[in-house]
């Protein structure tokens, strides 16, 4: 009784102190005392109410028995009617807060800010008349201050206390919340944003929906339903935090028994009955057969089935919020609360699409959330606002990959820069050593040598680049490993290194790259066009097209492959159908074998590259172009046909001097099966004692230092012919030219490579590999002979019959060793030699000779255009 006595006199003192500084007190008692304190307070003002609206309903004819107030309470508050008996009436004074300013209007009262001068703070002033709005609504506002009161969680606006202003009107205070509505915020996402505020991103904005799902999951655990979640309910306060608002018709899980306010809605016949579904927006707050909003009722709200409302009722809610953020639109159609209402629990949603690009993750966490059975939907909001997280992480996730791909696209514009800045440097500096002899003085080559340190320097520049990039882009997959800008960006890359091992025959690294390539290619979307062309062109297939001259010339396909180190033919099948067309093929390199009744028989070789289409034309050209088979007679017998069409040239890197790849078109020629032998060139020199021309005779004969060349080794008639210059070479070709009426010459770079190599840039003329037994190379024999005959190695064959062109004699070429040169510049001569070693032996070296040079190792042969 002692501590009865002491509760009392608590609560006397407690009941002399204006609102504010009885909040003060109370906040400094022990939680579990305030908190009966509190409750034991609320009574007398309530009270006071409910006497006024009894004495009311009994003025105005109220049939039955008055309302027990002590009963109502003991119901509303759960607290003994012994508890109730000592609380007294008390004549509150009219608050003890100051007025600042009205914040807004609702169906039961207003809402103002009050200043609290014990605390100087503000708060918000929540009042309701009870002779305007009835008991059953001033019960509810009561058991809103008091549920909301018990939340206590950052999300939830906290209540501080409440009680009766002296004209009997309820109140309660509850935090000042500074800020907009979620509604002003998803309209500025859509593109109406008020003058002062920023429009969110859709990553900012989901997450202020996160933490309002958090917040209605801590409700949720607390078994309290809000019955009326939407974005005007859900504010935005100005540093970001989130407060779920308007709890007024929220229910505990257990108190959802159906009451005058809370009618069943038992079909569509009496909603049409109830005037109040029929009039008003279907955004505003419905009490009556289905309260709630109903644009954002879940179907059994709707039906007013309350026995069905569970947590999962505020999930749809929710999802209905979510719905309008990802479209701007409300998820249902319809100007009257009646015509919504029947949409909602028809299941008649719009379609999820809006201005804005629609994550596919949101929209399934969206769907599921508005699923029309509850037991379809997240079963709580627990368990959205952890749908929402896990999105909300890997957007953040995704947020950082882009910012390194971004960076890693900031560095391709400086990888191409320093790749053309070693381009330029290298090419200078070549061009600096063209024109030194060997022997030239160091002082000479200084500036060349600078030149190509400038180069080197940008090349490890362009390199350091490139492996920053591809780190960025491997970054971005340890964020994301799905990301399908990281994956293209590096399948692109993975493929054109491929193409470059592949091109520089480096088998290993082909392999590699092909596999990376795979890898990225296939983590693409499956109905991504890249990642069909990327699978497309790992398929290594190509396409070929052929027409002949005659039209009806026999071909026979064979197959390029790799025996013993060497490149050989080898038979696939006739091509009997005319014309071919678009034949696939595995890429690679192939021959055909074309052959018809009084004409030569053609060899033509072609390179199936992969995703393209061989059909032997110039680049651009328009129309067919025909592969000429020439008469039988056109072609003598130490002679060979070169068929027109396009050739891979240079792109050797193990080569002299090489040229960079580039497909070049190449006219069709002749050219001479062998170099030009000692016997011809005698026959040459003889023409001319003949003539009369000795003078010529001893200009053009073979000699090294100003001496004739000794005749018992040098004059062996199988042997090419070597030690003359340029003009010696171009006055044979004269002669041939004139005693047989065939216009016959030196050949160009390009025609003596194609002769040489093919079509597929292979890096000898029997394929890429070498091996000293099969040219007139250094390492050849033991004991070194300077020369042999043109026909001693069978195995130096090109792939159009032509042989001597790795080794023996190098050959000389009417091109220019640089470019835009002088008449009088040095020539470009091309092929092994006796004394070469590996590197220049390959089809793909240059070597600069002065147009009066002659060496023992240099030597020509001719070509003619038919």
């Amino acid at each position: 009784m002692q501590d009865l006595a002491g509760f009392d006199a608590l609560l006397e003192a407690l009941q002399s102190l204006p609102p504010p500084k009885r909040e003060a007190v109370l906040g400094s008692l022990p939680p579990a005392l305030a908190s009966r304190a509190r409750e034991a307070l609320v009574i007398p003002p309530v009270l006071g109410t409910l006497d006024t609206l009894i004495s009311t309903d009994q003025a105005g004819g109220h049939r039955g028995p008055a309302p027990d107030r002590h009963a109502l309470l003991a119901e509303a508050f759960g607290l003994k009617p012994m508890v109730l008996e000592r609380a007294a009436d008390h004549p509150d004074d009219l608050d003890g807060y100051e007025r600042v300013s009205k914040l807004g209007q609702g169906g039961m009262g207003e809402v103002l800010e009050v200043r609290d001068p014990v605390l100087d703070r503000r708060v918000a002033l929540k009042k309701v008349d009870g002779r305007e709005v009835g008991a059953e609504a001033v019960m509810r506002f009561i058991e809103e201050a008091r549920l909301t009161a018990k939340l206590q969680h950052p999300g939830i606006v906290s209540v501080h206390g409440i009680g009766r202003l002296d004209d009997d009107r309820l109140y309660y205070t509850m935090q000042r919340v500074r800020g907009r509505t979620l509604t002003k915020h998803i309209q500025a996402l859509h593109g109406d944003p008020p003058p002062d505020l920023k429009p969110p991103t859709l990553h900012r904005i989901v997450g202020w929906f996160h933490s309002a799902c958090e917040a209605m999951a801590y409700a949720h655990s607390r078994g309290v339903i809000h019955r009326d979640l939407k974005p005007e309910n859900i504010m935005i306060g100005a540093f970001g935090e989130v407060l779920v608002m308007d709890w007024g018709i929220a229910k505990p899980l257990g108190q959802l028994v159906p009451t005058d306010e809370d009618a069943t809605l038992v079909d569509p016949e009496h909603i049409i009955q109830r005037r109040s579904l029929q009039e008003g927006s279907p955004l505003e707050t419905r009490t009556g057969d289905a309260v709630g909003t109903p644009m954002y009722m879940p179907p059994e709200q709707a039906r007013g089935d309350l026995a069905a409302l569970s947590p999962a009722s505020d999930v749809f809610s929710l999802g209905a919020v979510l719905y309008q953020i990802l479209t701007g639109r409300y998820p249902f159609e319809g100007e009257k609360p009646l015509a919504v209402m029947m949409q909602v629990i028809l299941g008649r949603r719009r379609p999820l699409e809006g201005d804005l690009p629609i994550p596919q993750p949101l929209a399934d966490i969206c769907d599921k959330a508005m699923a029309q059975a509850a037991g379809d939907r997240f079963p709580d909001a627990g368990a959205l606002a952890t749908a929402v997280a896990e999105w909300l992480e890997g957007a953040r996730k995704r947020t950082d990959a882009l910012r390194l791909v971004r960076e890693a696209d900031a560095l391709v514009p400086a990888i191409a820069e320093h790749r053309q800045a070693a381009r330029e440097a290298r090419r200078a500096a070549q061009g600096m050593l063209a024109g030194l002899p060997p022997y030239a003085p160091v002082a000479q080559k200084y500036a060349a040598w600078a030149k190509a340190e400038e180069a080197e320097a940008s090349a490890r520049a362009a390199a350091q680049a490139e492996v920053l990039r591809e780190e960025r882009l491997r970054a971005a997959l340890s964020h994301v490993p799905e990301l399908p800008e990281a994956h293209g960006r590096l399948a692109r890359l993975y493929q054109d290194r491929h193409a470059a091992a592949e091109a520089e025959r480096d088998e290993a690294e082909t392999i590699r790259y092909a596999s990376l390539l795979r890898t990225h290619a296939s983590a693409l979307p499956a109905t991504s066009s890249q990642r069909e062309e990327y699978l497309a062109y790992l398929a290594d297939e190509g396409r070929l097209s052929l027409l002949t001259d005659p039209p009806d010339a026999a071909a026979e396909l064979f197959r390029v492959v790799a025996e013993g180190r060497r490149a050989r033919p080898e038979p696939v099948r006739a091509l009997t159908e005319r014309p071919v067309s678009r034949l696939r093929l595995p890429s690679g390199s192939y021959l055909i074998r074309l052959s018809a009744p009084g004409c030569a028989t053609v060899d033509y070789p072609v390179h199936v590259e992969r995703r393209r289409h061989w059909d032997g034309r110039r680049a651009g050209e328009q129309g067919e172009r025909p592969v000429r088979l020439p008469p039988a007679d056109a072609v003598g017998p130490d002679e060979v046909f070169v068929p027109a069409g396009p050739a891979l040239l240079g792109g050797d890197p193990a080569a002299v001097d090489g040229l960079r790849s580039q497909t070049a078109w190449v006219d069709d020629f002749v050219i001479e099966r062998d170099p030009v032998t000692n016997g011809a060139y005698l026959q040459f020199i003889h023409a001319l004692v003949q003539a009369g021309r000795e003078a010529d005779a001893i200009r053009w004969a073979p000699r090294i230092n100003g001496d004739a060349a000794d005749h018992t080794y040098t004059w062996n008639t199988r042997l090419p012919v070597v030690m003359i210059d340029f003009e010696c070479a171009q006055a044979y070709a004269r002669w041939r030219a004139e005693h047989t009426g065939l216009p016959w010459r030196l050949p160009t770079a390009a025609e003596w490579e194609k002769a040489a190599r093919g079509v597929d840039g292979r890096c000898f003329p029997w394929g890429n590999h070498l091996d000293p037994t099969w040219c007139k190379m250094r390492d050849s024999a033991p004991a070194q002979r300077p020369l042999v005959a043109v026909d001693a190695y069978p195995d130096d064959l090109s792939p159009y019959g032509v042989r001597g062109m790795g080794g023996n004699v190098r050959e000389w070429t009417t091109e220019p060793f640089e470019v835009d040169a002088g008449a009088q510049a040095p020539r470009v001569a091309r092929g092994g030699c006796y004394e070469a070693a590996e590197a220049g032996c390959r089809v793909a070296s240059r070597f600069s000779v002065r147009l009066e040079a002659r060496h023992q190792w240099l030597g020509f042969r001719l070509v003619r255009s038919l």
